[in-house]
């Protein structure tokens, strides 16, 4: 730090007073920087680091208390020491207006070079210990903000852990995409199922491990899901390790900023193929059931109507048989009737008796001789 230079600025609007310092403080690791006037003594202060202003009192259109003032109202110089410099104004109350507009010392010309030369060198080391301590507590606030982001890069890196060992651990596959739907993370649950790596499965390769239709499906719900941020899930099938299909419930929210833009999507696949296959099995049955009850309603409603027929005609011809103008002939005729249509109606009661081939879906035609002859006769006397 000792041989870096010091800028220290000299005002006068006199060249030889500006010659007589140059003179005097003609030493090393010393920039002089002058100035004819206190408006360009203002400019200069604003292009150099100035370590210490020596100025004349007696200057044309601004003198040096005005100057200054002005150079005590910048932020960066309120503490910058300020040495006047005057061969006139040597009263007391010039002093203390010269102290009042922030001077540190006052000296007197003629001066001595060594006194000058002395408090000069004071000043400039003062300088240098501050510039020191400043670039020192720089140095120190940027050691600690580097070690608070290397901090909060190493909890970042212990979160993503934990998330990642409890992604892992967890019974679903999880995986996560970039906002633009890129997918760059799955955990163990979906490498183990599927049986791709992780190297396989990030980009898009993952597609191929989803069924043909539920991705174009898929796709579809997530383009648009993605213009509005909103969260959605459906049914999939995904394929495993063996190539067999089971059915996932699907969960796909969204990570949002404060502002909320999205800045991430995480999935997980659960596993319903079981209880869906149950829920099918119940439905199939179900439809198996309403489907045996329509076959019951339509077996009972022509069994009801073939049992009328052979007891309408029963109470027809015993009707008739109660005729005591009835010919033996024509009795005997009646009672013939009678008897085939309680046999046809035994027949018919067997078969209801046999309802339990209709529940078990057993139920057969069969193929029986029919005598048409007799058939008609007997269709003739009903209508009769």
């Amino acid at each position: 730090m000792s041989s870096e230079r010091v800028d220290i600025l000299i005002v006068d609007d006199r060249e030889d007073g500006l010659i007589a310092l140059e003179s005097v403080l003609d030493m090393p690791n010393i920039n002089l920087v002058k100035a004819h006037s206190g408006r360009e003594a203002l400019a200069q202060i604003t292009q150099h680091d100035v370590g210490l202003i020596l100025m004349d009192v007696q200057m044309p259109i601004m003198d040096g208390f005005e100057t200054a003032r002005a150079i005590r109202a910048l932020p960066k110089h309120k503490s910058t020491p300020i040495i006047f410099v005057t061969a006139i104004n040597k009263d007391d109350r010039y002093i203390y207006q010269g102290y009042e507009a922030g001077a540190v010392d006052y000296i007197f010309k003629p001066f001595e070079p060594q006194i000058l030369r002395s408090k000069v060198g004071v000043f400039i080391e003062l300088f240098r210990k501050s510039r020191q301590l400043r670039i020192q507590a720089d140095l120190i606030r940027e050691s600690e903000m580097r070690e608070r982001y290397l901090r909060l890069a190493e909890l970042e890196v212990e979160s993503l852990k934990r998330y990642r060992n409890l992604a892992d651990a967890i019974p679903h596959l999880v995986w996560r995409a970039r906002a633009d739907g890129s997918l760059d993370y799955f955990n163990k649950g979906w490498t183990d199922y599927t049986g791709l790596s992780l190297e396989q499965s990030v980009g898009n390769g993952w597609q191929g491990a989803v069924h043909s239709e539920d991705l174009a499906k898929f796709l579809k719900i997530w383009m648009q899901s993605m213009e509005d941020g909103r969260s959605f899930d459906m049914e999939c099938r995904i394929y495993g390790s063996d190539r067999k299909l089971r059915w996932h419930w699907l969960q796909v929210g969204c990570e949002l900023t404060f502002s909320g833009a999205i800045v991430a999507w995480l999935g997980t696949c659960t596993d319903i193929h079981d209880r869906k296959m149950t829920s099918e099995k119940l439905m199939a049955a179900e439809r198996a059931a309403q489907s045996a009850n329509l076959s019951k309603t339509s077996f009972l409603a022509n069994m009801s109507h073939e049992i009328r027929t052979p007891m309408n005609s029963i109470l027809g011809f015993t009707e008739l048989m109660r005729n005591p103008e009835q010919t033996t002939k024509e009795r005997l005729e009646c009672v013939a009737t009678v008897q085939r249509n309680g046999q046809q109606l035994l027949r018919i009661i067997d078969e209801i008796l046999d309802i339990s081939k209709v529940e078990a879906g057993q139920l057969q035609m069969e193929n029986v001789p029919v005598d048409m002859g007799q058939l008609l006769r007997d269709v003739r006397a009903l209508l009769q």
